[in-house]
């Protein structure tokens, strides 16, 4: 689903914030990518949504050959993406914040309705459809970003940092959220983080370190626990 060859990346003022970078995700793996500030998490992001342009190397999502594409945005429609900060729209309710890209997109009342319901049943939030977000917590917050990322059924979700903003129990939460979400609709998922508590989670870990891969654990390497310690 994800590949990347050698990429590097480097900028004009002669930084170099990625080094033969390569890795191969398959379709509907979760991926945690790991490693300290300035190691190179965020940039590789950006990358993969085109926020940014790769010095040299080859990216391909989905068969498709990132670097020959003229017009990204029907890739990036395939895309969910979650920040550290939701931004969500405060003068909108739960519901419609999740619904805004899908009316933006001219999707019928209907499948409106039965996607964001569906989506907020996943980040158990239906219940709260109707409140308006300053009402939220920040976890739940979050939560309803999630939601909003996944309301298209995009077949690979990105979250950079998306924990940033939270506090240690209502971290665990999310990343926990993010697994069940892996393996109940099989998208494929990697998700920036420098919290290395991810390793309790049993999912394959990719850690960066001076623009460099220097660790790629696979599943079956890491130790399985049956729930989080805080």
């Amino acid at each position: 689903m994800i590949e990347l060859y050698r990429i590097y990346k480097e900028y004009s003022n002669g930084q170099t914030a990625l080094k033969d970078v390569s890795l191969h995700i398959p379709a509907g793996q979760m991926v945690f990518l790991i490693g300290e500030s300035g190691a190179g998490k965020s940039t590789l992001m950006k990358l993969l949504y085109k926020a940014e342009d790769f010095s040299f190397g080859r990216v391909l999502i989905g068969r498709v050959d990132v670097s020959r594409l003229t017009d990204y945005s029907k890739l990036r429609r395939r895309i969910g993406l979650i920040f550290q900060d939701a931004s969500l729209l405060p003068h909108l309710s739960v519901f419609d914040n999740v619904a805004y890209i899908l009316r933006a997109q001219g999707a019928s009342e209907r499948e409106i309705r039965f996607r964001v319901e569906g989506a907020l049943n996943v980040v158990g939030l239906l219940e709260r459809a109707k409140e308006m977000t300053q009402h939220l917590s920040g976890g739940e917050r979050q939560r309803v970003g999630i939601a909003r990322a996944i309301v298209t059924s995009p077949p690979v979700l990105l979250a950079d940092e998306p924990t940033g903003n939270l506090d240690p129990v209502n971290s665990l939460k999310i990343f926990q959220l993010f697994k069940e979400i892996n393996e109940k609709l099989k998208m494929t998922m990697i998700i920036a983080t420098h919290d290395p508590r991810v390793h309790q989670l049993g999912k394959r870990i990719v850690q960066l370190g001076g623009g460099q891969i220097i660790m790629d654990t696979e599943p079956s390497n890491l130790p399985m626990f049956g729930s989080l310690a805080v």
